[in-house]
């Protein structure tokens, strides 16, 4: 009997660690994509001015943030 309890709290805590992890992949998917929309706006925005160089960084950021998550 004692056995059972104890299959029965592994498979309780595997089933919290799957739901903990599957909140946790749309709660990044949601900052990387106001990131990335953040960038897009200001890359591709009509009052966007700024030198080569700043766009370059600003991309390079966008590529950071994908890879990161």
């Amino acid at each position: 009997m004692p056995e059972s309890n104890h299959e029965i709290e592994e498979y309780v805590q595997l089933n919290e660690n799957l739901r903990h992890y599957h909140n946790q992949r749309f709660a990044q998917m949601t900052l990387w994509l106001a990131i990335t929309a953040g960038l897009l706006s200001v890359l591709f925005g009509e009052h966007y001015a700024g030198s080569a160089a700043t766009t370059v960084v600003l991309k390079l950021l966008g590529c950071i943030t994908s890879v990161a998550f």
